[in-house]
């Protein structure tokens, strides 16, 4: 799912890279903050939620905003709502991946982790943090 609070061309034009690039059998739904003066492009699969939605599934917030707080509650109602995917991957809007994502996708086919993050950092802003775990992709 690609996450948002906001609907542009660029929004749209990211969703349908993302559609075109990732691989069968996967589903691709816009995890969009709803708002009702949204125009939203018939042939984009979208998954709507707003404050009062997030605040049914009674989960204590760790703020009282999605971000910084609790931007992973969308997820967790996505999921209450569709619970037999195998996997849940979120991508956040303002993440720029310019190559394949089928590639990206593909370098965890084999991984069994239950949950897996990343935080990037240019290096200037930790030069001392030296351990890498990484596979080439």
């Amino acid at each position: 799912m690609l996450s948002t609070h906001i609907l542009n061309e660029f929004i749209v034009s990211l969703y349908y890279k993302l559609l075109k690039e990732i691989n069968n059998g996967m589903d691709l739904f816009l995890l969009l903050e709803f708002d009702n003066n949204l125009e939203i492009p018939d042939n984009l699969q979208y998954y709507p939620f707003d404050v009062d939605s997030l605040n049914n599934l009674h989960y204590e917030p760790i703020a009282e905003t999605l971000i910084p707080g609790s931007n992973h509650f969308p997820v967790l109602q996505f999921y209450r709502d569709f619970p037999d995917y195998d996997y849940y991957w979120n991508i956040e809007y303002d993440v720029y991946f310019h190559g394949d994502w089928r590639v990206f996708f593909d370098a965890f086919a084999t991984v069994n982790a239950d949950f897996i993050s990343s935080h990037i950092e240019h290096f200037r802003q930790r030069p001392f943090w030296r351990i890498c775990l990484c596979r080439r992709l």
